[in-house]
């Protein structure tokens, strides 16, 4: 059984092509579910950049499940956006629901299934049970023969659901861990340029870090979302704040000018360097 919800306002498996997570800003008081597709979906559901729709949650034994169903009137549906780093992807956010836990939750990639036409179905990671609703238990009633071969034959089908999602946990471990070693491998070459950034420039700590990221891809456009990684990959308990990145790149333009090189800002997609990055370096290494 699906109920029609209200709705407010990072790495993908491509065997999958759907990610699901909770993202909680340091000034929010909830998280909310970001659901992130790749190209293949989009295909599949016949969707494209626009396409608004609607958000159903699972009740009951569909607890975990979420669909997302096309409607382009309906209000209040949600948009569909596009970003574009490394490769395209579609992304929708909803707002917080108690179905959700209250924290932030890295995205995990989640099997998904074409219902119909306009209906695309999600299964969510396994924090969305912690908050599956308790069954009610009614003492001193004698349980019929006929219910009790139904409850056996649900808890069979749970402990097939259990160690299906066991399984799904394992994989989506093991992807984790490769998104986060691919990471961390940028991070290591991201860290080196920064080293040889001049001290002469005036940067703080931060700015160096986001500097030498931008100084890795000269040229490129680098996602907000990557730089968020680097940033705060170090820092897991602080809380990351989007907009810190907006005022260290007006800081850091004036000193980086000064060496003839441009910081361009590309609305909505995130940030290019543009210049030799060399006339960044410490003078004794350029």
């Amino acid at each position: 059984m699906f109920e029609e919800i209200t709705i407010g306002g990072s790495r993908v498996d491509p065997a999958t092509g759907v990610a699901v997570g909770l993202m909680k800003m340091r000034m929010a008081h909830k998280p909310k579910l970001r659901i992130i597709l790749r190209q293949n979906v989009m295909d599949a559901m016949g969707w494209s950049t626009g396409e608004r729709v609607v958000p159903l949650i699972g009740r009951e034994d569909s607890h975990g499940i979420i669909r997302l169903k096309k409607d382009q009137t309906k209000p209040g549906a949600c948009e569909i956006v596009s970003k574009t780093i490394r490769g395209t992807w579609y992304e929708t956010t909803f707002g917080y629901r108690p179905e959700f836990v209250d924290r932030a939750e890295k995205s995990q990639h989640c099997q998904w299934e074409k219902i119909d036409l306009v209906t695309l179905e999600i299964i969510l990671p396994a924090w969305a049970m912690e908050t599956k609703p308790k069954a009610k238990v009614v003492a001193g009633l004698a349980t019929p023969p006929a219910v009790a071969a139904g409850k056996r034959e649900e808890e069979r089908l749970k402990a097939e659901l259990e160690e299906a999602d066991r399984r799904r946990a394992d994989r989506a471990k093991v992807s984790e861990y490769e998104a986060k070693h691919d990471m961390l491998m940028r991070m290591e070459r991201g860290m080196e340029v920064a080293s040889t950034i001049d001290p002469a420039l005036g940067l703080t700590k931060s700015e160096r870090k986001l500097l030498g990221v931008l100084m890795r891809y000269p040229g490129r456009i680098v996602s907000r979302d990557v730089i968020m990684t680097v940033l705060y990959d170090e820092r897991p308990d602080d809380a990351p704040q989007e907009k810190i990145i907006d005022v260290w790149v007006c800081r850091m333009r004036p000193k980086v000018e000064t060496r003839g090189v441009e910081i361009l800002t590309h609305w909505g997609a995130g940030w290019e360097l543009k210049g030799d990055p060399a006339a960044l370096a410490r003078r004794e290494a350029a």
